[in-house]
């Protein structure tokens, strides 16, 4: 992430901070200025990273345009709290588009994020359907199909997370072998040398033991070829 997207982030949170002060203190101008702030400042930074996917970085700003729509139209005197939850709805629905847009999801991070949502959903989602369904039927069928898709949304961030910590690992692996691998001339295997002289053997130690598969070719580490990643 680029300085220019660092700065709008940590804006953003500096106004994150001054909103929840706001509510806090019963501060409500406050509150209409710095919550709608903070997502501007996230759809800066949104912009401003170098994604190299313009498809998926247009559905996250789409998704915080609608995040900020949705927090304009509930903060005003006459809110529609249906046209909020629309809203919101839409922009988690973009959320989604923009996670499987991404792929590489992991299953078990996915799994796992199912089972705590599901604990948690026990105890929360009854009351907040029950205290919809005051208002009717309508506003019921939207906070449920709602409060479904942010579960969903959820779901595929946690399984992305996983998947981004173990690309990580990967890259740093084959860094790692780069460095200190190179490929045998005879069989093109990869081989790793960890010490001593350039005279190696493909499958063993130059001067016998450490026996493993290879195919006994003799060569000069200096001489072979080295290891890229793709």
């Amino acid at each position: 992430m680029g300085t220019t997207a660092t700065v709008l982030v940590a804006l953003a949170g500096v106004a994150a901070l001054v909103d929840w002060w706001g509510v806090a203190r019963g501060r409500l101008g406050v509150e209409f200025i710095a919550k709608p702030l903070v997502v501007i400042g996230l759809i800066g930074a949104a912009l401003a990273v170098d994604t190299g996917d313009g498809v998926v970085r247009g559905l996250v700003v789409a998704a915080l345009g609608a995040s900020l729509v949705g927090d304009v139209v509930l903060m005003t005197p006459d809110a529609r709290f249906e046209a909020g939850v629309f809203a919101f709805l839409v922009a988690h629905v973009l959320y989604i588009t923009a996670f499987l847009e991404t792929g590489g999801l992991d299953v078990g991070a996915g799994v796992a994020a199912a089972v705590l949502i599901i604990g948690i959903g026990f105890g929360a989602v009854p009351q907040i359907i029950a205290g919809a369904r005051l208002r009717g039927p309508g506003m019921q069928t939207g906070v449920t199909v709602s409060l479904a898709v942010i579960a969903v949304t959820a779901l595929l961030a946690a399984a992305k997370k996983e998947r981004a910590a173990r690309f990580k690992e990967l890259e740093a692996m084959e860094r790692y072998k780069e460095q200190h691998a190179r490929h045998c001339p005879g069989c093109n295997r990869i081989i790793e040398k960890t010490g001593g002289c350039d005279s190696m053997v493909c499958g063993g130690d130059y001067h016998g033991g450490n026996k493993q598969q290879g195919c006994g070719k003799r060569f000069n580490w200096s001489a072979a070829k080295r290891y890229r990643a793709d």
